[in-house]
């Protein structure tokens, strides 16, 4: 032990401390303290090597800043209540949890599965997040070269039929599960989506409770717009061709019209009584034909010949 050099630093195991406390090999301490924070009789820190690996436990590490009349600017706590930071293994398993018991879990990174949690006590999904998230966007691996089976969706306005769009409130079961976010939402239904596009919605927690992906419902309302516009387009060209056909028949009733004028105008030149005969006030033509005759009128006089005029 190398008691002090000139500087005032302290070396054991070392003819040359660096610091104020160099030590050169291992060291135990059964209490560590920083500050004058009270730790008690037990260990606070505690850090040392066993077995044939070795390992690390910190049986209790506090650290508290606090100055009167104020609130703490920083405090991380622990005791038999709960905890402010825990990292430990349960069986082969390493877990991190941030929180305590009054607020379970802030945020969690569960070793069994690797999933992350903020504000739940468990979490159902890669990432579980209790409340409204933000960010600038959420990219969804969509590449041609990395999907099989490709199949387009078809009759989905009839099936979109059968979900409704609803505005509602989360009730007391989802507020004891910890994830009601406070406010009125708009939504659908999960089990309405169920029945027609299944591979939107998935389940979470014991009671297999229905969750929608909503980002994907996009595919389904893209195909909507696309057969809607069909129908659209179907419809114009009918009215399109009603249009051609409804002129056309404009125009045969004016040709019927013109017909039924030229009729009125003769009924008032000629009759045919019941026996069939006609009678006429006024002909005037050039050659006429009655009963195999040509009737012709020569030089004043009437004449006719037989067979037709020529």
């Amino acid at each position: 032990m190398n008691a002090a050099n000139f500087a005032g630093d302290v070396g054991i195991g070392t003819t040359s401390p660096a610091v104020k406390l160099t030590v050169n090999g291992s060291m135990y301490a059964s209490k560590l303290g920083l500050g004058e924070y009270p730790f008690g009789s037990d260990p606070n820190l505690k850090v040392w090597a066993g077995g044939a690996t070795g390992w690390i436990s910190l049986a209790k590490f506090v650290a508290y800043r606090s100055g009167v009349g104020t609130q703490s600017e920083l405090a991380i706590t622990g005791n038999t209540d709960g905890y402010g930071i825990a990292i430990r293994t349960q069986s082969a398993n390493a877990s991190l949890y941030l929180g305590n018991t009054t607020y379970p879990n802030a945020l969690y990174i569960q070793g069994s599965s690797g999933r992350v949690g903020i504000g739940v006590t468990t979490g159902s999904y890669p990432l579980d997040v209790a409340g409204s998230a933000h960010a600038s966007s959420f990219p969804t691996s969509s590449d041609i070269r990395l999907k099989k089976n490709i199949i387009p969706l078809t009759n989905v306005m009839e099936k979109l039929k059968m979900i409704r769009g609803v505005s509602f409130d989360w009730n007391e079961l989802y507020e004891s599960l910890g994830r009601s976010t406070g406010h009125r939402e708009i939504g659908v239904i999960a089990q309405e989506v169920e029945a027609v596009f299944p591979a939107l919605v998935t389940t979470w927690g014991e009671e297999n409770y229905r969750a929608i992906d909503y980002g994907r419902l996009t595919a389904v309302l893209i195909e909507a717009v696309k057969e809607q516009q069909n129908e659209i387009e179907i419809l114009r060209n009918l009215q399109n061709e009603n249009g051609e056909i409804l002129r056309s028949v404009q125009n045969d009733i004016k040709s019927v019209q013109n017909d039924i004028k030229f009729l009125l105008a003769m009924m008032g030149r000629f009759t045919i009584d019941e026996n069939g005969t006609l009678t006429v006030k006024k002909v005037v033509t050039e050659d006429l034909e009655l009963g195999g005759y040509c009737v012709k009128v020569v030089e004043g006089k009437l004449s006719a010949e037989k067979g037709s005029c020529k």
